[in-house]
């Protein structure tokens, strides 16, 4: 694996991530070098294929990876490309400024311009997908995620479902999206769990990272029924163990894209429920057949039946399922 923009690294740093070695590239390196840097690494390893893991803001700080990605092909010219799209361009929401979709523009025909010479195009989410048809007219095939942090069901906690007089537990696991409306998601929880008279707890579990300031705007709107609590950073096993107790999960991010989330995706692996927001009237964006369709609640449709008895749905680890997948995609 090579990391070819990495901000958290000075230099070039070898080591071994579950067993497979790992090159961290520095963000400050120059392109230049790290094209000659791959090349020679790659030079004793024979045949090999090449999937690139494809976040625009993940290479540049604008999103717009003009000279990584002609650097890339270079270097690959005689190697097929699979590329993994993560995400795609931005100024997608409807909220989204002029600024954000002229720049969403410049990135959408960067990637139509390297997409033409893919070997195979997959994406995570049904919306995503349909959007890259359309720009290249290829087959884009669904490669869905396995949630990020590892999954012990041999270890599932079940929580105390019977007890009316419990508060609900809401985990809302990772970073906070700026554009999820707070406001508007717990005036609908709150009035649902007054109608159940029940209250509930929202969790904040894990790195809030650059949402600071939508978890303050979280906590800055009271509302009888609902109270807040923030737990932080975690081991992966309390992380695990959180999610699995929990009665739901709250994704700030939009619905329609849900399938991009490891977040989301860890707590549905796990059985939770989870409460989110159409923003654009979309179709709710995993793959068909992943989860079932109840297992995940939008904010308009929530009601008093949800919190009085919460679902719980049978656990499903998406690992296996992703790893195959992507070997059938690379012909393995």
């Amino acid at each position: 694996m090579f990391a070819l923009f990495d901000q958290h690294v000075g230099d070039i740093q070898d080591e071994l991530q579950s067993g497979i070695q790992t090159l961290r590239l520095c963000a400050t390196m120059p392109t230049k070098d790290k094209a000659v840097f791959l090349q020679r690494t790659l030079q004793g390893l024979g045949s090999y294929q090449v999937v690139l893991q494809y976040v625009p803001f993940a290479y540049h700080h604008k999103g717009l990876p003009f000279d990584l990605l002609r650097h890339l092909e270079s270097t690959f010219n005689r190697q097929k490309i699979h590329w993994m799209c993560h995400e795609i361009w931005c100024g997608l929401s409807i909220e989204s400024k002029f600024k954000e979709r002229v720049l969403g523009w410049l990135q959408m025909r960067l990637l139509a311009k390297h997409l033409r010479r893919a070997a195979s195009v997959a994406t995570s989410n049904p919306d995503y997908q349909e959007r890259l048809h359309r720009l290249t007219g290829k087959t884009i095939e669904p490669l869905p995620l396995f949630g990020n942090i590892p999954f012990n069901r041999s270890e599932r906690q079940m929580p105390s479902r019977g007890a009316q007089d419990r508060p609900i537990n809401i985990v809302l696991f990772g970073r906070i999206a700026t554009d999820f409306p707070a406001e508007r998601a717990l005036r609908a929880i709150n009035g649902a769990l007054c109608n159940a008279k029940r209250s509930c707890v929202i969790t904040s579990i894990g790195r809030i990272d650059r949402g600071e300031s939508a978890w303050k705007n979280f906590t800055r709107h009271e509302f009888p029924c609902i109270s807040f609590s923030r737990r932080g950073e975690l081991p992966p096993e309390e992380i695990d163990r959180a999610i699995q107790l929990a009665d739901f999960g709250l994704s700030t991010t939009p619905l329609e894209g849900i399938g991009k989330s490891g977040t989301s995706i860890a707590i549905l692996e796990r059985g939770v429920p989870i409460i989110g927001c159409l923003q654009r009237g979309g179709p709710i964006g995993v793959f068909p057949n992943l989860f079932p369709q109840n297992q995940i609640l939008t904010i308009d449709c929530v009601s008093a039946n949800d919190f009085k008895e919460p679902s719980v749905f049978e656990p499903r680890s998406m690992l296996t399922e992703v790893a195959n997948r992507q070997l059938a995609i690379l012909g393995l």
